[in-house]
C-alpha cells in the first residue's frame, strides 16, 4: 500500500467502523491510526513521535491530538485483533 491510499482507506473506514459509545477517541479514528501504523510498521510507542514527524498524515485524518500509546493499546485490544486485520486484508484486496 501505498502513502496516496491514504484517504481512500479513510473513507472505507468511515463507511464501515460503528461507533458503540462516544468517547474522547473514536472508533473510526483509533482503527484509522492503527492502519497507518500497521501500513508503515509502526509501534503504538513510536505513533505519536510518527505522526510529529509526519504532519500531513496526522492532518488527512483530521486529528488534532495522537492518543498515546496505552490507549492505542487499550483500545486495540477492545476493538480486537481480527478486526483490525479485517479492515486490513480487506483494504488490500481492495486498492490498486
Amino acid at each position: 500500500m501505498e502513502p496516496n491510499h491514504i484517504p481512500l482507506i479513510i473513507e472505507f473506514i468511515d463507511n464501515n467502523v460503528i461507533e458503540d459509545r462516544k468517547r474522547k477517541y473514536s472508533n473510526a479514528l483509533i482503527v484509522k491510526i492503527l492502519l497507518i501504523l500497521l501500513i508503515y510498521g509502526i509501534s503504538y510507542m513510536s505513533a505519536e513521535s510518527f505522526f510529529r514527524n509526519y504532519p500531513d498524515i496526522k492532518n488527512v485524518l483530521g486529528v488534532r491530538e495522537i492518543p498515546n500509546f496505552r490507549t492505542l493499546s487499550r483500545r486495540t485490544r477492545m476493538i480486537g485483533t481480527k478486526l483490525k486485520m479485517k479492515y486490513y486484508n480487506h483494504i488490500r484486496r481492495t486498492l490498486p
